[in-house]
C-alpha cells in the first residue's frame, strides 16, 4: 500500500480493532464524523481496487474531516489487497 498521508494520533481515539472487528461489524461507524460506516468503506475498496486513503476519502468521504479513521481505512486497505492478492502491485 502505498500512502502520503499523515496520521496524525486523536487522543482518546483507541487505536484500530483490525479487519476481523469490522468484518464481523460491518454495520458499525467507521467515520464519525460523516457516519460511513465500515461496510461502505470496505465496499468501496472492492469495487475500485483502492489502494490509498485519499482514494477512499474521494470514493466516499471516509477521513475527509477529522481523519481519526484514517488509521482504520489503511488497515482494511492493507487487509484487503492482503486477502484479494494485490499486495506489493
Amino acid at each position: 500500500m502505498k500512502d502520503d498521508d499523515s496520521l496524525i494520533p486523536i487522543p482518546g481515539r483507541p487505536p484500530s480493532p483490525g479487519m476481523s472487528h469490522w468484518h464481523e461489524h460491518p454495520d458499525e461507524v467507521l467515520c464519525i464524523c460523516h457516519g460511513i460506516t465500515a461496510r461502505a468503506v470496505i465496499d468501496a475498496i472492492r469495487a475500485g481496487k483502492l489502494t490509498t486513503t485519499q482514494e477512499v476519502l474521494v470514493a466516499c468521504l471516509a477521513g475527509e474531516a477529522c481523519g481519526a479513521c484514517k488509521p482504520d481505512i489503511i488497515v482494511l486497505i492493507e487487509d484487503i489487497e492482503r486477502e484479494s492478492g494485490l499486495a506489493g502491485e
